[in-house]
């Protein structure tokens, strides 16, 4: 098993402004900077088990998890993952970068 509440605090556990849907405010946060499932893993499950850790982290912490991509495939799988889509921002010429939340319940 791998002790993300080391790795997350240390690495991943900080402060940002960002905006969400009803208001902009500065509080903690998980950041999910890269989350990568080598190809022979894929279709295993393996990327679910990694976020509901970070997940579960998040819940004993009191904070949303949030990522970006720029890949709308992939933003929907996060949303098929408990993500919820927060904004999108344009980032040039057919370049968007997909903003996404998971807020505790």
């Amino acid at each position: 098993k791998i002790e993300y509440e080391k790795v997350c605090n240390g690495v991943l556990f900080g402060r940002r402004n960002y905006r969400n849907a009803n208001e902009k405010a500065k509080r903690d946060y998980i950041r999910i900077e890269i989350l990568v499932v080598r190809r022979e893993y894929q279709k295993q499950g393996y990327m679910r088990k990694m976020l509901d850790d970070v997940y579960a982290l998040a819940q004993r912490k009191g904070v949303p998890v949030i990522l970006d991509t720029d890949d709308k495939d992939k933003c929907s799988r996060y949303e098929h993952l408990g993500m919820k889509l927060d904004r999108i921002r344009k980032c040039g010429e057919g370049l968007n970068m997909y903003d996404l939340i998971k807020e505790n319940e």
